[in-house]
């Protein structure tokens, strides 16, 4: 199942006449092609669900013209190990702006045109109420979860078709808590600093998508999530099963535009689900295999923040088992990012005087592999 297979099968005549080969009966998942040259290639793709032994009358028969001679094929298909999925999105995806600059038409769940592109704008633009930062939502219905079996692999492509030339920043990609409806809302909209874990959000890539230095893209693409991330990505949907979604329930998949993006007005199209062209919709690939078949990432970093709360404006954070360079960054609980640091890991602690007025915080420290976040008080 889910594997293709190839046999080349010869015939000679005796008298150095063409043959002609023929087959009768083969299963939706077979197929005969004469090359012309006293051989035929049959081709085999039973697709997951094929299992068994398929032996009802199939023939193969050859002939010169005159004589002809045929063989009875059984073929037998074994059952795989993993089965892969491949979900479109519904075509409910939709533009949610932030809710405190855009109140009309948000959440925005039809495709616009803008110059060249059609789709879903990504980024920063106007929404009759001025410059407003724009989420994507994705929305994929969730298939039946096999008994015994569970998500060991998960990957996510979106087709970028139109880029303005003067976008400049990356974009994070995040996993949204199920729900039994498509409907999306505005308070599934955020952008900022990447964070790992925020009420029930999971964080699955930082930086899915950079936007290339100066100019608009000249080649419309696919752009993946990372093999570094396939087991989280399989983590977090295995969660919505065990959270109690079913086959038909729904699961949300967010683009945000990260800390770095530049709110002016620019953004890419991402092509929805709406499209005509299957191709191009954003996809959910889903590998699914034994409970015991799943690799978790196995990290040996550590953190820890003191003193917590804060009382003279200072605070150290401690880190290890990291390599190259991290990245230390204060965020308001709406996300903004008021202090940011680029240390060397071997240094092992940072020393934060970010004289913050009182309040609670987010505090993340980025590595290249993952993000780390805690809430911290400052008095």
């Amino acid at each position: 199942e889910g594997e293709t297979k190839v046999v080349t099968i010869t015939a000679s005549d005796a008298e150095g006449g063409s043959l002609t080969f023929s087959s009768v009966n083969l299963p939706s998942f077979a197929s005969l092609v004469d090359n012309g040259d006293g051989t035929a290639t049959l081709t085999l793709t039973p697709d997951y669900g094929d299992a068994g032994t398929y032996n009802d009358n199939i023939s193969i028969a050859v002939s010169d013209g005159t004589d002809s001679d045929s063989e009875g094929v059984v073929i037998t298909v074994n059952a795989s190990s993993h089965q892969v999925i491949v979900i479109n999105s519904s075509g409910a995806d939709g533009m949610v702006y932030d809710p405190s600059v855009s109140t009309v038409n948000n959440p925005y769940t039809n495709d616009v045109s803008y110059d060249t592109g059609t789709g879903m704008k990504l980024g920063s633009s106007d929404n009759g109420g001025g410059l407003t930062l724009i989420s994507d939502i994705l929305v994929f219905e969730l298939p039946e979860r096999p008994a015994g079996k569970i998500i060991t692999e998960g990957e996510i492509t979106v087709y970028i078709n139109w880029k303005r030339q003067w976008v400049t920043g990356s974009f994070d990609l995040y996993g949204l808590p199920f729900s039994t409806g498509d409907v999306i809302t505005t308070d599934m909209h955020y952008s900022g600093a990447f964070v790992a874990d925020q009420n029930g959000t999971v964080g699955l890539q930082d930086n899915f998508w950079t936007a290339p230095a100066g100019g608009a893209i000249e080649t419309p693409g696919s752009i993946s999530s990372s093999t570094e991330v396939s087991a989280l990505i399989a983590s977090y949907i295995n969660a919505q099963y065990d959270n109690g979604a079913k086959a038909g329930d729904f699961v949300f998949v967010r683009l945000s535009p990260a800390e770095d993006y530049q709110d002016n007005g620019n953004f890419v199209f991402i092509t929805s689900g709406n499209s005509s062209d299957d191709a191009l919709k954003p996809k959910l690939k889903l590998t699914f295999g034994a409970a015991t078949a799943i690799k978790r990432p196995q990290t040996t970093e550590s953190v820890n923040f003191y003193p917590n709360p804060v009382t003279n404006g200072t605070f150290n954070v401690k880190f290890n088992g990291y390599d190259g360079y991290v990245t230390v960054s204060v965020l308001s609980m709406q996300g903004s990012v008021v202090y940011s640091k680029k240390v060397s890991a071997s240094q092992q602690t940072c020393i934060v005087n970010a004289n913050l007025p009182a309040g609670t915080y987010i505090v993340a420290l980025r590595s290249e592999r993952k993000v780390i976040t805690k809430k911290l008080i400052i008095k």
